[in-house]
């Protein structure tokens, strides 16, 4: 398998899981309008993965009854849903057999964006359908055990749809336009035990608290900054290079690349600079020419910690920027 088809996937995994999420906690406050606005987003996750050819039957009939996506070649139809009950099921089967749809569909199935249950209840159907739970009923994580086995081709499918689509979706969950519509929301999601970083760095027992006071001690400086400074701090890391400096694998780039890439003048980069490293997160030293922006997190273990991050998460990775510009530093938990 190529070295850079795990770190796809572990793109693939934390791109659903933070879709999940999102969608879980819209449905616990009755906003389930978000289950509709992602049907368009997992038909295409579906067909990837199995091999589908769903479409949105809810575009050809608002409110089509019993079920959302079908597959007229394959006859095979989806309901999605964030509800796991029983009895969501037992009612989508009613009405799909209410409706006459085992004439079009021979497999009716259920996609729970939330976790499904472990189903103890019997549903009843015709004799001539044959309708199982265990496995017509899924959920994200039965898609990611799929797409964990499937070919470089197919991975390499799904994390470009992923890249390019999740933005798009996760804009049908922003709140609505008001006076607090421009505000960024107040982060504050710091690494909890920071266990796959330390098994990452083989960081020992004795070493784990050192390597714990450099977390907490630069990541409140890290959400004190706007997003758009931790998408410049974002930027320098994947389009860096690693470069030795006494000793220490650090991230390193001119300038005026930065410059360039962003379409920024000099003056703006400097605004953006200061600010940074006004906290000790970027440093462009004197004496060195061409001039280099550096990143700095250090530790005491001889490490710079965004080199580490780039390392362990892979530089074009969901997870990296995720990381950064959201500050979600649960990714280093196990």
């Amino acid at each position: 398998m190529p070295f850079t088809t795990p770190l796809k996937f572990k793109s693939i995994l934390t791109a659903l899981s933070i879709l999940r999420y999102i969608l879980k906690s819209h449905g616990q406050t009755g906003t389930t309008d978000a289950y509709k606005n992602a049907e368009n987003f997992f038909a295409t996750i579906l067909n990837l993965t199995y091999g589908f050819q769903l479409h949105n039957l809810n575009a050809m009939k608002h409110n089509y009854p019993a079920i959302d996506l079908g597959d007229d070649s394959n006859r095979v139809c989806f309901q999605v849903t964030g509800e796991n009950s029983s009895r969501k099921i037992h009612d989508t089967i009613k009405k799909f057999f209410a409706h006459g749809l085992e004439a079009h569909y021979d497999q009716l199935k259920f996609l729970i964006l939330t976790t499904k249950r472990s189903y103890t209840t019997t549903f009843t159907v015709p004799a001539s359908f044959d309708f199982d739970t265990k496995r017509d009923v899924i959920d994200v994580d039965d898609i990611l055990k799929v797409i964990e086995s499937k070919p470089k081709e197919v991975i390499d499918s799904l994390h470009q749809f992923i890249e390019s689509e999740l933005s798009s979706v996760l804009q049908h969950f922003s709140p609505p336009r008001g006076l607090l519509a421009n505000a960024e929301p107040r982060l504050n999601l710091p690494a909890k035990n920071a266990g796959r970083l330390a098994q990452y760095m083989h960081v020992e027992s004795d070493e784990f608290p050192a390597l714990r006071k450099a977390l907490d001690t630069v990541y409140p400086r890290l959400i004190s900054l706007s997003k758009e400074l931790r998408e410049y701090l974002f930027l320098v890391l994947i389009r860096g290079t690693a470069r030795n400096r006494f000793g220490k694998e650090v991230i390193g780039i001119a300038p005026v690349i930065i410059e360039g890439i962003m379409g920024i003048d000099i003056d703006r980069h400097t605004q953006l600079y200061s600010a940074v490293s006004e906290l000790g997160l970027a440093d462009v030293p004197e004496g060195e020419h061409p001039p280099v922006l550096y990143l700095v997190w250090n530790t005491s273990f001889c490490v710079d910690l965004f080199f580490t991050f780039r390392e362990m998460l892979g530089v074009d990775s969901i997870e990296l920027e995720w990381l950064v510009v959201h500050a979600d530093f649960t990714l280093l938990d196990n």
